[in-house]
């Protein structure tokens, strides 16, 4: 579990997904926290995801009492390149849950 995590934990440059947090299969809870000015940009083909979280790989994510804002995922790649989550990245087959969260 993750307790208060603060302002600009990560920043991923260069094909990063999850800017401050990457959940792959895992189990993730967030409580009590401000995750706010991360960012998550890549360079690739595919696209990126998740400004400040991905959660991927059938992971489960739990986010209470928590905001995240002023968080960002871009890319410059070329066509056919997604941005996408600014918050947060939950891919097919994964859970998130969110409970008296801002975003």
């Amino acid at each position: 579990m993750l307790d208060r995590v603060g302002k600009g934990c990560g920043d991923r440059p260069g094909g990063g997904n999850g800017g401050a947090i990457y959940n792959e299969g895992g189990s993730v809870t967030i409580q009590g926290s401000t995750l706010s000015d991360n960012q998550s940009r890549g360079v690739v083909v595919t696209g990126v995801g998740g400004g400040a979280i991905y959660n991927t790989g059938g992971g489960t994510l739990q986010l209470i009492d928590s905001a995240l804002s002023d968080n960002q995922v871009s890319t410059i790649a070329g066509a056919g390149a997604a941005a996408q989550g600014g918050a947060v990245y939950n891919d097919s087959g994964s859970t998130l849950t969110a409970q008296n969260s801002d975003f």
